[in-house]
């Protein structure tokens, strides 16, 4: 409401039942009355007999003046006239705001049906949009959905309608999960993942400001807008895997020697044929392992490669796409786009090696595969790492997503900055503009190859 459209209040004087005048307001508000308390007036009663005021409440009262002839401040926790005139006019402007808000909401609400949505009917709609808008990976969209389901709709603070949310309740349950703690005082959330819930809660309120014939709820404010993110604990450094300490991995993983612990557990079968598995699995988990550490590949990636995305005459592979093992289907890559990437000799050996087994050889068919030909499980593929840097005496604790990095960390010893973000499919517009013209890559697998050589040589 401009201020030119407010209403101007009459002012007067009500007493109480001890005889004490009281400033009061009055104007009209769409067509109603409003009346609001001011406070104590500063006035002095008037004698019976004097009438020469006029109407209203200065014919009962009287204004104290000061010698100058103003009227006197107030004094005591009372007002003066002009107080009270000075604060009818931003009461008038407070009340005004509030019930211009209180009919918009009103409107808002009848738009949308009498029903005040909550935050798990905005979530779903906001995901809704994330997935069949937007087109996000499954994997991203399942992320989202954990966060609204365990930090978002768990919370007492975001319960009810959406629209009584204030940016006061944000931060209390901001505050809440960072003042979590276990048994031994350690973070039982920690402030990125905290910081990461209040970015997808920013995101749905802003998703709900949308109007209503937007597919929002026509919310006026954001109330996450106002809450700060907290400051994050530098994320602890992981040392990767050199290339001879990969090297020993690989060489536990073809021994078998990651398999010790299992079989003294008696949970391995002795029977030929499944000897023959184990062994087809050792080697193919070798080979996957140099191809993550050496060419810098997802997990999800290489569980996807097939044959006819290998060029061994060109040592170089194309990547177009990902396993995703939760839901098992297969998706673009993270970054959406295809890329190549260059094969060193040590990977192309494995990988040939793998290309003359009796089966599963096609261009259509998996490099990394199961018994039948299927994707490989990616979970007991990972728990057979673990086991196989344990065996292999890699004292600090191993991902296979550390070995992505690892790679990265390598490839720049030999390749410039923007060739490194293409190989590894990092999506990064502000290093591709810096660095336009990468040099020609023609004897890339080359010199590549020659590095890995020099730096396993250096680890045994």
């Amino acid at each position: 409401m401009k201020p030119r459209d407010l209403p101007v209040p009459a002012l007067f004087v009500v007493e109480t039942k001890d005889g004490s005048p009281v400033w009061e307001a009055k104007w009209r508000s769409s067509g109603e009355q409003v009346k609001r308390r001011l406070g104590p007036a500063l006035l002095r009663r008037r004698p019976a007999d004097d009438r020469s005021a006029g109407d209203g409440w200065r014919a009962r009262w009287e204004v104290p003046v000061t010698r100058s002839g103003r009227p006197q401040r107030g004094k005591d926790g009372t007002l003066g006239v002009d107080e009270a005139i000075a604060l009818a006019g931003e009461l008038v402007d407070h009340v005004e705001v509030q019930r211009a808000a209180q009919r918009r909401e009103a409107d808002r609400i009848a738009a949308l049906g009498g029903h005040d949505p909550t935050l798990a009917e905005a979530a779903g709609i906001w995901l809704d949009n994330r997935e069949r808008v937007k087109g996000l990976r499954i994997s991203t969209l399942r992320e989202y959905r954990s966060v609204v389901d365990v930090h978002l709709l768990t919370s007492p603070h975001l319960a009810g309608p959406i629209a009584g949310i204030t940016t006061g309740k944000v931060i209390d349950w901001r505050d809440e999960l960072d003042a979590r703690r276990d048994e031994e005082g350690e973070r039982i959330v920690s402030r990125r993942t905290i910081n990461k819930a209040r970015m997808v809660l920013h995101r749905i309120f802003e998703f709900a400001c949308r109007p209503i014939d937007q597919k929002g709820y026509g919310l006026l404010l954001n109330p996450v807008k106002h809450c700060e993110p907290l400051g994050e604990e530098p994320a602890p450094e992981r040392e990767p895997l050199t290339p001879g300490e990969v090297m020993l991995v690989v060489g536990a993983l073809r021994a078998g020697s990651h398999r010790a612990a299992r079989a003294r557990g008696g949970a391995t079968s002795r029977k030929p044929e499944a000897q023959v598995e184990r062994d087809r699995e050792s080697e193919q988990d070798a080979a996957m392992v140099m191809l993550l550490a050496f060419c810098g590949l997802r997990v999800g990636e290489a569980a996807a490669l097939s044959w006819r995305h290998i060029e061994f005459a060109s040592s170089r592979l194309r990547i177009d796409r990902s396993w995703n093992s939760t839901n098992l289907v297969e998706t673009p890559t993270k970054a959406g786009e295809a890329r190549w990437t260059v094969v060193p000799d040590q990977v192309a050996a494995v990988l040939d090696g793998l290309s003359r087994r009796p089966y599963f050889t096609g261009r259509d068919d998996l490099v990394f595969c199961s018994a039948v030909g299927k994707h490989v499980d990616l979970r007991a593929f990972r728990r057979r790492f673990r086991a196989a840097c344990e065996a292999a005496g890699i004292d600090r604790h191993m991902r296979v997503h550390d070995l992505r990095p690892g790679a990265t960390t390598d490839l720049r010893s030999v390749f410039d900055a923007d060739a490194v973000r293409k190989l590894v499919g990092h999506k990064d517009a502000r290093t591709a503009q810096r660095y336009a013209h990468a040099r020609d890559q023609s004897d890339a697998a080359a010199r590549w190859t020659k590095y890995l050589d020099d730096m396993i040589g250096a680890g045994e």
